[in-house]
């Protein structure tokens, strides 16, 4: 017989997934603001400090998500 919580981790999973695509892509387009990326070249090679702006940018919105999903989904802490 299959366990009634076992597939809940799944519906977190799928949960989580479009909530990431919009908060990590607002922080991915702050990220290359914040880094001087010209929006209409898309050809353009960005530098090194660009690249981890634009990277220090995704984290911050990776983690924020997760913790706005342990704080008020799981109801965890995020040290947890």
């Amino acid at each position: 017989m299959i366990a009634p919580n076992k597939h809940r981790g799944w519906l977190h999973v799928l949960a989580l997934v479009f909530p990431y695509l919009i908060i990590v892509g607002l922080f991915q387009v702050l990220g290359l603001y914040l880094a001087g990326v010209d929006f209409s070249d898309t050809g353009m090679s960005k530098s090194p400090l660009q690249t981890l702006i634009i990277k220090a940018c995704d984290l911050v919105g990776t983690l924020l998500l997760l913790w706005v999903f342990m704080r008020y989904v799981d109801k965890l802490k995020f040290i947890k």
